[in-house]
């Protein structure tokens, strides 16, 4: 019996408050923070003269020209600096992905030294043929430039270093011949 009564006082509290809550709620006058209206002429004795807050325009202001400058300038600044930025990250990106293809490749050489190539594994290897394949087949003429002036040069070069070598160490280039 005290528990069903302990249970029933907060139940019979609730629409009291409730109640209670509206009914103060409607007394209560709503104010008006608007600062651009006049105050009611209620609020001012009959000597004070009522003058109206004047509403907050946006005027214009004149900005002299070095000011302008300085800003534009800086704006090309953010802009220069935030193109570097963009050109940076791009360049760290394709560097990390570099990295990561050749940690790919390495793991693969190894599984496939120990026998353990995956499906994935071999997949990847044949997705990497593939694109070297049709790589070599649409710039045959420009490998085949680049290829002919490496051995050109490669070649020019390492005659010249066996010149150079003979000429600083003539004792040694005669005993060699």
């Amino acid at each position: 019996m005290v528990r069903s009564r302990i249970l029933m006082l907060p139940m019979l509290w609730l629409p009291l408050l409730f109640w209670l809550n509206d009914v103060l709620g409607q007394t209560k006058e709503q104010k008006d923070f608007d600062l651009n209206k006049t105050p009611p002429p209620e609020d001012s004795s009959e000597d004070e003269v009522i003058h109206s807050h004047q509403p907050m325009e946006n005027k214009a202001i004149d900005v002299p020209t070095t000011i302008e400058a300085k800003v534009n300038q800086s704006k090309k600044k953010r802009k220069r600096k935030s193109e570097t930025i963009t050109k940076d990250r791009a360049e760290r990106k394709k560097v990390h992905d570099r990295e990561m293809a050749r940690e790919r490749r390495k793991g693969i050489r190894e599984r496939r030294l120990a026998g353990t190539l995956t499906e994935s594994d071999k997949r990847s290897l044949e997705r990497l043929k593939a694109e070297k394949k049709r790589y070599a087949e649409k710039h045959k003429e420009h490998l085949a430039k680049y290829n002919s002036n490496y051995r050109r040069n490669h070649l020019s070069e390492c005659a010249a270093k066996s010149r150079r070598w003979r000429s600083r160490n003539p004792g040694k280039s005669k005993r060699s011949e």
